[in-house]
């Protein structure tokens, strides 16, 4: 399988700090619709086709997954290959295209759209509760892997929980089933396994489905620990 190359651009952080509440910088075209945010980031016109295979849950995993990534310039570059395999394993149906992948990649770093949460907003209105729960949940994942979990990555997180309008008990138990902290809402816990098994992306050679099977082991193992 292709993969994008090298994606260590990503990892550069600016010299401010991220800030949700940062307005969207007056380069930026007016633009209505996630379609278009897209045409505009890649540089070209997007098929329906694509947009029906998952590139617009890419373009928001990139977006927020660079955005964890710019927090910490040391701790960005260990999180590196987790983002490249969330950008190999776009290509791995065969509709995504390496160049506009790679031109998607570009413009969201080009626009910083990390720090434009209108934006990032605009993006996310597309998705299902189901896809935004997935989204925030491989952001636990990143942050967690193999990196120490600080409080700053924390509030980010918790941060675009509030943004995405994730009920705060979904956020828990996502938060808790990566840091084996104690929760206070294992009642919301069967809801959020249903709404993040693998089954709910379908067809099962899609991107979500191959996504959702990265963070459901930890909804499992998370009840495990609630039932014992």
């Amino acid at each position: 399988m292709t993969s994008c190359t090298s994606h260590s651009q990503l990892s550069r952080s600016t010299e401010q700090p991220i800030h949700l509440v940062n307005t969207d910088s007056p380069t930026v075209p007016q633009i209505s619709t996630p379609e278009a945010l897209l045409a505009h980031l890649s540089g070209q016109p997007i098929d329906p086709i694509v947009l029906d295979s998952g590139l617009i849950f890419l373009a928001t995993s990139v977006t927020l997954l660079s955005g964890i990534m710019a927090l910490n310039k040391q701790v960005g570059a260990k999180n590196e290959p987790y983002l490249q395999s969330v950008l190999d394993a776009a290509l791995q149906n065969g509709v995504l295209s390496p160049h506009l992948v790679q031109a998607l990649v570009e413009g969201i770093e080009h626009d910083q759209l990390y720090l434009k949460p209108q934006l990032f907003l605009l993006l996310a209105s597309a998705l299902s509760e189901s896809e935004r729960l997935l989204l925030l949940g491989l952001g636990y994942d990143m942050a967690t892997a193999g990196t120490d979990f600080g409080i700053q990555t924390r509030l980010y997180l918790r941060a675009i929980a509030q943004r995405l309008r994730i009920p705060q008990p979904y956020q828990a138990c996502l938060e808790a089933s990566f840091t084996d902290q104690d929760i206070d809402h294992l009642d919301a816990l069967p809801n959020l396994a249903d709404l993040t098994h693998p089954t709910s992306f379908q067809p099962a050679s899609s991107l979500l489905h191959r996504l959702a099977h990265r963070i459901y082991p930890n909804m499992e193992r998370l009840a495990l620990l609630a039932s014992a």
